[in-house]
């Protein structure tokens, strides 16, 4: 009777789709921050949502990492070279996790 059940099913299935893409396409190092500075910064309730900006700059800003800070729920956005060795520009810190492209 409800002709837009399926379209609703259908946006749904969009959205699963859209969210195992994001959690494939970056690697989490978790209580790692990057210390380089970020080339933006914004607050959203998530980490998903964090790495979901990331994909949509993606194109206009190449967005290849992220820290996210939960205490603050702030997203740092980067612009880095997912193929050099990112080792010295890693600190460890509690609550910080770090969204990098993988290669």
């Amino acid at each position: 009777t409800d002709e837009k059940n399926p379209l609703h099913i259908c946006e749904m299935e969009v959205l699963v789709s859209s969210s195992t893409y994001e959690l494939i396409n970056f690697h989490k190092l978790m209580n790692t921050k990057l210390v380089d500075k970020p080339m933006a910064q914004v607050q959203l309730s998530n980490s998903f949502f964090c790495v979901r900006e990331c994909l949509q700059r993606r194109l206009s800003t190449y967005c290849t990492a992220v820290n996210w800070i939960t205490s603050t729920r702030s997203c740092q956005l980067y612009r880095i070279n997912p193929f050099v060795d990112l080792t010295a520009r890693l600190i460890t810190d509690q609550g910080t996790d770090l969204y990098i492209q993988r290669i």
